[in-house]
């Protein structure tokens, strides 16, 4: 019997655009390849689909989710905003059953 309380792994889910090649995406996977992994467990929400860094962030131990193109993507902006953020409520609700 252990003497030290096991630790639940803190979740963090980020929402992001995609994980195209850009400053803030490259900081997010440098950032989730130094966390510790059996401390952490990262979710990366990629609101426009896939990217080139997908890759990079799943080898780091980051699952990455897809909203992904909507009908939405041809009306204008703050109805695709609506319904995108929609979809990222979805999903956190899904995440809390876990």
């Amino acid at each position: 019997m252990s003497t030290t309380p096991e630790r639940r792994r803190i979740r963090l889910a980020y929402p992001i655009p995609s994980l195209r090649i850009g400053g803030a995406e490259l900081r997010a996977v440098s950032l989730v390849e130094h966390l510790p992994k059996e401390r952490y467990e990262v979710h990366f929400i990629s609101i426009m689909g896939e990217g080139p860094l997908d890759e990079r962030a799943r080898a780091a131990g980051a699952e990455v989710h897809y909203l992904g193109q909507s009908a939405l993507s041809t009306s204008p902006l703050p109805r695709r905003v609506a319904g995108r953020t929609g979809k990222l409520l979805r999903y956190a609700q899904l995440a809390r059953r876990k």
